[in-house]
């Protein structure tokens, strides 16, 4: 849900419509170019909760019917489950590096 709604507020960013921000700074977005950058990983965002999906529901274990030339064959496991993986590593590594950057001193060895 939160990727949703991030690629909602950067849509709309990307539609001239200021959702949370000031118009000045949309204003500025535009000029800069930095709206289509939002834009793009909204995007991204949007495909991969939709593949999400795909990997907890009946859909995602065989091709849609308007994938020409795949419509009805099974989805191979390792189509989905090895870029699945690999974006629960990118999620791991970047917790492990949050946790990292807000722990504060240690104790033991200041």
């Amino acid at each position: 849900m939160i990727p949703v709604l991030y690629a909602v507020v950067r849509l709309a960013w990307a539609a001239g419509i200021p959702l949370g921000i000031t118009d000045g700074f949309l204003r500025e977005m535009h000029r800069t170019g930095l709206v289509w950058a939002g834009a793009g990983l909204a995007t991204f965002g949007l495909v991969g909760a939709v593949l999400t999906l795909g990997l907890v529901q009946r859909w995602g274990e065989r091709f849609p019917c308007w994938m020409i030339g795949l419509a009805g064959r099974r989805v191979p496991i390792k189509l989905a489950v090895v870029p699945a993986t690999g974006v629960a590593v990118a999620i791991t590594a970047a917790t492990l590096a949050y946790h990292l950057r807000r722990r504060g001193a240690c104790d033991h060895c200041g």
